[in-house]
């Protein structure tokens, strides 16, 4: 995919480049977890809402705050190890400018950065009181909520510091540039409620609760994110989680009961008690729902078993390209596990009918 940038006159070339030798001076004001154990950046490129106050507490022992001069300073020094120096232009530019991406008629893209000011830089963490269990549970949930923090990337603690390389090249990579994410209070709230959800129905990263097939799904969806963003793997574990979810092995004796029967009759009964409706207008124009699972599967068979799905014409048409089919995709797993939270009896119930 084609990137090209374009920066404001105020962005010097070298500048950027230049900056981890150079400490970050900042006001100096009191944070409630100052010394917290764990020490997470939000690795994806967000702004706050004015309606938020900082710190925010997520759950008992996890705030979210803008970083202090001091995180900044000891992330900007462990980047260069973890992604090296020919990349740290484009993740500078994810904290330190406004960022505004647009979609050209080849099918690449343009960016255009104006520099912020350094107390404008959009550094922010959760800091949580823990050797970074709380953490990882949070990175998960963060995955199905509105919020999208990506937690999980990179992250410090009192005397070390940890990431995972492959989830923070696919995030920084110039082919998969997002738009910034504004976070508001709800957005937070919503984390700090789903967050306490999955730990008392699914369970923390290192116990299972009473419905541990919750849990896998958590886990399942978090793999995927250390996949590029090309790879043909997303739709295949996205079905994979659904399946599981929501869907028995077929019995071979009734044509009724196949998996793509069971997709296309379960998904929009239970949607009707999501939280949020499904953007199938959104994404595929005026078509029925029962006719996009059948192409969506469609879809995943030409994946699973060697072949090429063809976009252009046919049958998958409908379905535009793949990145929409997945996007899609992901809020319905998304949609689905979040619901499973509130009704998990409903869920294994429904997995057998």
């Amino acid at each position: 995919m084609a990137s090209n940038i374009n920066r404001s006159p105020a962005l010097p070339s070298a500048e950027l480049a230049q900056q981890p030798a150079q400490p970050v001076t900042l006001p100096v004001r009191e944070t409630t977890l100052l010394s917290g154990k764990t020490i997470a950046l939000v690795a994806n490129s967000i702004q706050v809402s004015d309606d938020v106050t900082l710190p925010f507490e997520i759950a008992p022992g996890i705030t979210f705050d803008r970083a202090t001069a001091d995180e900044i300073n000891r992330f900007k020094k462990l980047f260069p190890n973890v992604l090296g120096t020919s990349t740290m232009r484009s993740v500078f530019e994810v904290y330190e400018c406004v960022r505004t991406i647009e979609q050209i008629p080849n099918g690449g893209q343009k960016l255009f950065l104006e520099n912020l000011p350094p107390e404008q830089w959009r550094y922010y963490v959760v800091r949580s009181d823990d050797n970074g269990g709380k953490n990882i549970d949070l990175t998960q949930v963060s995955l199905v909520t509105e919020a999208s923090l990506d937690i999980g990337s990179i992250y410090l603690h009192e005397y070390a510091h940890g990431w995972v390389p492959y989830a923070l090249v696919n995030l920084y990579s110039m082919s998969n540039l997002k738009e910034t994410v504004t976070v508001n209070e709800a957005n937070l709230r919503e984390l700090g409620d789903v967050y306490k959800s999955k730990l008392a129905i699914a369970g923390s990263y290192d116990q299972a609760g009473p419905f541990p097939e919750i849990k896998r799904a958590f886990e399942m969806l978090n793999a995927l994110r250390m996949l590029p963003n090309t790879s043909s793997f997303h739709v295949i574990g996205l079905f994979a989680i659904l399946e599981m979810l929501i869907t028995h092995n077929p019995k071979l004796e009734d044509r009724g009961d196949s998996i793509t029967h069971q997709l296309k009759s379960k998904i929009p009964l239970l949607s009707n008690r999501f939280d949020r409706s499904l953007p199938y207008q959104e994404f595929f124009g005026k078509i029925e729902k029962t006719a996009v699972w059948s192409k969506l599967y469609a879809y995943r068979s030409a994946c699973a078993h060697g072949g090429t799905p063809d976009f252009a014409q046919g049958p998958l048409s409908a379905l535009k390209n793949e990145a929409n089919a997945n996007d899609f995709l992901k809020i319905v797993v998304q949609s689905i596990i979040r619901n499973s939270l509130k009704e998990p009896k409903l869920y294994r119930d429904i997995k057998e009918c």
